[in-house]
């Protein structure tokens, strides 16, 4: 069996620092979408067409970005692993790793349709 993976103090701080930004940005977001909601008197919920979220001045699109970018998190703390482990030469968690992200993508792109 192989040995396993021990990651160093920098190591790790690559996978909190790209924990860390995600949280705060996706919390960011959703807390300004709040605010902005509250503020502008637009509390209700409604459906938000994520094909254009370019548009970041209402709440719902503040929103939903910041739950996107929640929901990516993990696939970005995946991804960050992938290239350490590559530097370990793990390929058997390499592998597990690509799946999950492969299973992540294929199920947000049947869920668009």
């Amino acid at each position: 069996m192989a040995d396993s993976v021990r990651l160093d103090d920098r190591e790790r701080r690559i996978v909190e620092i790209v924990f860390k930004v995600g949280l705060v940005l996706s919390t960011g977001l959703m807390t300004a979408g709040l605010l902005l909601g509250f503020a502008s008197g637009d509390a209700a919920s409604s459906a938000v067409d994520l094909t254009h979220l370019g548009d970041m001045s209402t709440p719902g699109a503040l929103m939903a970005v910041g739950i996107g970018i929640l929901g990516a998190t993990p696939a970005a703390n995946i991804l960050a692993l992938v290239f350490l482990w590559v530097r370990h030469r793990q390929l058997r968690l390499i592998a597990v790793a690509l799946s999950i992200v492969l299973i992540l993508v294929a199920a947000v792109v049947l869920g668009q349709e």
